[in-house]
């Protein structure tokens, strides 16, 4: 995957080409010609990548959050001025729904799966929301566990009568 980016800082331009090998996941950047091979992530949340890359003298972060390409500074886009929003670290305890989706996931067949898959993934990625307290993320992933299990356990018994 190649994702491309122009943008000024400081007045100087930068063309900046993010290539992302499919095979291996290894991440090479491009920066106004100069290759940087093997750039490894900075720790981030589900959805985001952010490479660390130095425009001039200064450090800086390439952001690509939902296949869209920004450089922060600081935190901050260089091109909008605002907060650069690279998601919000889950609580611990989403794992813990999480894991038990992914009971049903490896042994509820395929509408267990399908369910566990769907309902987890939906609370982790509410848990992931900036607005969004800790009670509501909490009572989502709850709700959303015991929805993909109870819809198992009702197909089940449909099936098995």
């Amino acid at each position: 995957m190649k994702k491309r980016l122009s943008t000024t800082y400081e007045g100087n331009t930068y063309d900046i080409l993010l290539n992302i090998s499919g095979w291996s996941g290894k991440s090479s950047i491009d920066i106004n010609q100069e290759t940087y091979e093997n750039v490894q992530k900075l720790p981030s949340t589900f959805g985001c990548n952010i490479y660390p890359i130095r425009l001039g003298e200064t450090d800086a972060q390439l952001v690509m959050r939902n296949g869209k390409l920004s450089v922060a500074v600081d935190g901050v886009s260089i091109d909008s001025g605002q907060e650069v929003d690279t998601g919000v670290k889950p609580p611990w305890w989403i794992y813990i729904f999480l894991a038990l989706c992914g009971i049903l996931i490896f042994t509820g067949g395929g509408i267990g799966a399908a369910a566990g898959a769907g309902f987890g993934m939906y609370s982790y990625l509410f848990a992931c929301k900036k607005d969004k307290s800790t009670t509501s993320k909490f009572f989502v992933a709850l709700g959303s566990t015991l929805a993909a299990w109870i819809l198992w356990f009702s197909i089940a018994a449909l099936i098995l009568g």
